[in-house]
């Protein structure tokens, strides 16, 4: 995990994110997570959903399903952001795209807030490369 700082006041705490495919199909996703709040974040919680190269949501090869709960766990202090990779998390050779609608966020005091994040991530590091230079 890494920090910066970050001035932004946007609400939505996804800054940028990719996915990469492994030997085995499996699908890593890495996301930025930004903390524009004047509080820690203890938490965020989010859905990701699949699909192929023509749209249409794809099942997970393993478990049959077409999404996966993801957890961040912070704690991600107020004004940073943070980098966060997951080990795979879905398997399908022909997964083009993850989506994320929204995200509920817990605080360390025990409150909650969701986001709309209404998001599409490919395997483009397009996005993410303006982050890079701050980790």
């Amino acid at each position: 995990m890494y920090n910066i700082t970050v001035y932004n006041k946007k609400s939505d705490p996804i800054r940028a994110g990719f996915i990469e495919m492994n030997s085995a199909d499996g699908i890593e996703p890495t996301l930025f997570i930004a903390n524009n709040s004047g509080q820690s974040i203890k938490y965020v919680d989010f859905n990701a959903t699949f699909y192929n190269a023509v749209g249409d949501k794809i099942r997970n090869d393993i478990g049959n399903s077409y999404s996966k709960a993801l957890q961040i766990i912070g704690p991600i202090k107020p004004w940073t952001m943070d980098y966060f990779k997951w080990n795979p998390v879905f398997y399908s050779p022909v997964v083009k795209r993850m989506y994320v609608k929204s995200a509920t966020i817990t605080y360390m005091d025990g409150s909650k807030k969701t986001v709309s994040i209404r998001k599409s991530f490919s395997y483009s590091k397009k996005d993410a490369n303006k982050y890079y230079k701050y980790i």
